[in-house]
């Protein structure tokens, strides 16, 4: 038995701000305004294997699941930046908030390779697995209105007047998100492969069954203004 789970998030934002004071020392705010895209994949799979040890026939089989979520983000965008500033260092928090729609895109796929010693049978269905069924492989599409915030924290020095490091933590989640597990029924009838389809006809198509997504993230960079 093999399970695997592969988790891709990206994203990127485009904002304007609004200064409060162009001081150099002391404390400073920004009213942020924009747009914000984020992307989160993520993929179950599984690969199990069954093999006769008797020698007396029987079957040798390879079956697997693939449960894939696509999760995107488009929406507006509206923040608040505060920043204190003594000599080279500086201290930031900001906070931002963005709605908009969630396209989401389910797809099941499952496999049975098998070789029956005993009744001289052998093939391959591309339609069946064990929590992929044929009464639920498929591309699935739904659009959900989500709420995406971001809280973060970050402490700067300024190496030169133009060059700036920083070290800093930022917190984010997103509501109305599908995701792998979500998404398998545990009601299942499993069908013989490569034979027709038998009742109960389960598990269903996916319920799109919403779930939060949290990320906490630690970063470094360095910046450069002119």
């Amino acid at each position: 038995v093999s399970d695997s789970v592969r988790t891709r998030l990206m994203g990127g934002d485009l904002n304007f701000k609004w200064h409060s004071s162009v001081h150099a020392e002391g404390a400073h705010f920004a009213i942020v305004a924009g747009m914000r895209w984020l992307r989160l994949d993520e993929r179950y799979q599984s690969y199990d294997t069954v093999t006769d040890i008797t020698g007396l026939g029987g079957l040798n089989a390879s079956i697997s699941d693939t449960f894939t979520t696509y999760n995107q983000f488009f929406g507006a965008q509206l923040g608040l930046d505060y920043r204190y500033t003594l000599g080279r260092f500086s201290f930031d928090l900001a906070a931002k908030v963005a709605v908009g729609p969630n396209y989401q895109t389910i797809k099941i796929n499952g496999q049975t390779i098998f070789v029956d010693t005993g009744a001289g049978a052998q093939g391959t269905d591309n339609n069946r697995g064990f929590f992929a069924q044929p009464t639920n492989v498929g591309n699935y599409r739904n659009t959900q209105l989500a709420v995406v915030w971001e809280a973060g924290t970050k402490l700067n020095f300024d190496i030169t007047e133009k060059l700036r490091f920083h070290v800093g933590y930022a917190f984010l989640m997103q509501n109305r998100t599908v995701r792998p597990g979500d998404q398998m029924d545990r009601f299942i009838n499993l069908q013989a492969p490569l034979g027709a389809i038998t009742d109960p006809a389960v598990p269903g198509p996916p319920s799109f069954r919403q779930s939060t997504f949290y990320a906490h993230m630690l970063n470094l960079g360095l910046e450069f203004t002119y």
